[in-house]
């Protein structure tokens, strides 16, 4: 009874001593990754930042020559006022580009930056100029100071400015797949750690289950504080996409609804409680998307691949009440129980689009500007010519 007893102790003892090496090394590999995550988080956090103030910038250099050439057209001081203003805003953008506290400006930024700063030192020293002049309109010199600061020093620094705009945003989109990459790893450690974890339980429990049946009996205690650790997971999984920033949907055969987060109740307006067990297509999906997209869903449920399994990809959405808005999406194939299920990661992408618009509007301004600008050029030229045709007679 004693030999039993001790060889028990020592099976239960070898046990454990598995267990919590093994968890361990999963908690060690868990913390790594969570800190790693999070360091990419707030990289994507800081970028994204930096890419807005770009566009705010833009939009500022944009803005802070209109009142200037307005003045030269037409003379009013009440466009000083509007260029202060404008400097103010500008000002506080150029600053907040100059703050490196978050994030690194590469060797081409940093030129582009001083660029931008030399050009807005010449636009501020040539606005003085133009506003100590009382009479602008048709004055000769006012309009060359006001070429000089379109073509020279305006124009090509809202250039580099999109240049600039672009290498953020290329630079966004890797952080971003970096931190998507990351997060897949992580999880993908955890379910592989559990799984081998169960594979090593199992293993151990056949080698000994004859010889040790009572041991057994003990070792489903443990495999109970397992199961709750497990469960424990799971709940932090769903704490994880309830307070997640995009909306997460998950989907199985013939596009009906299995999971969806709070995100996705308050982008769309459908409690979860209401969009489960329908057909996502109906509840979020316009008109005009819906056959293609229920044709891409027969492949996946099939295959598990598709054209937009594994990217991101913009579309218009459909919230409650048939408001569309536009979204990016991205979605993962996951096969559980032999079965293909689609999760959708969905971000509203409306307030950047209205940036974009804005901007877009911005340039169509500037452009049809300096064609007036240009037209006006050519007929005070043509007008000298005459004055000296007649000055000859």
């Amino acid at each position: 009874m004693i030999f039993k007893s001790n060889i028990q102790t020592k099976l239960i003892i070898a046990f454990l001593a598995i267990i919590v090496t093994f968890l361990t090394v999963v908690g060690l590999v868990a913390m790594y990754n969570r800190h790693i995550v999070l360091n990419t988080t707030q990289r994507v956090k800081a970028l994204w930042e930096k890419t807005k103030d770009i566009s705010r910038l833009q939009i500022a250099l944009s803005e802070i020559l209109m009142p200037i050439n307005d003045y030269i057209i037409t003379g009013k001081r009440k466009y000083i006022s509007d260029y202060k203003l404008c400097s103010k805003n500008l000002e506080k953008y150029l600053d907040a580009l100059k703050d490196t506290t978050n994030i690194n400006i590469t060797a081409d930024e940093s030129e582009i930056l001083k660029e931008v700063c030399s050009s807005w030192h010449h636009i501020k020293k040539i606005s003085h100029k133009i506003f100590m002049i009382r009479n602008p309109v048709g004055n000769i010199e006012a309009a060359r100071l006001m070429e000089e600061m379109d073509y020279i020093w305006g124009f090509p620094i809202i250039r580099k400015l999109e240049k600039w705009h672009e290498l953020r945003d290329q630079e966004y989109s890797e952080a971003l797949n970096i931190l998507k990459m990351r997060s897949r790893k992580a999880w993908n450690v955890m379910f592989l750690s559990t799984v081998i974890l169960a594979a090593c339980s199992i293993t151990f429990t056949l080698i000994f289950s004859r010889r040790f049946v009572r041991i057994i009996d003990e070792g489903t205690k443990e495999l109970q504080v397992m199961m709750e650790k497990f469960r424990e997971s799971e709940e932090h999984f769903r704490l994880l996409t309830e307070t997640a920033s995009d909306a997460i949907i998950c989907m199985e055969a013939h596009g009906i609804v299995n999971f969806w987060n709070k995100k996705a109740e308050e982008m769309f307006g459908y409690p979860a409680s209401e969009a489960m067990g329908k057909d996502m297509h109906s509840l979020i999906v316009p008109e005009r998307y819906r056959e293609k997209a229920i044709q891409g869903l027969r492949l996946f449920f099939q295959t598990g691949t598709g054209p937009i399994v594994g990217k991101t990809v913009g579309f218009f959405a459909l919230r409650r009440g048939d408001a569309e808005f536009p979204v990016e999406l991205s979605v993962s194939a996951m096969k559980i129980r032999g079965k293909w299920q689609a999760v959708g990661i969905i971000r509203d992408i409306t307030e950047r689009k209205k940036m974009e618009e804005k901007l877009e509007q911005k340039i169509n301004d500037l452009e049809q500007f300096r064609k007036v600008t240009i037209q006006r050029e050519i007929r005070m030229r043509e007008l000298e010519r005459e004055v000296k045709k007649l000055r000859g007679m």
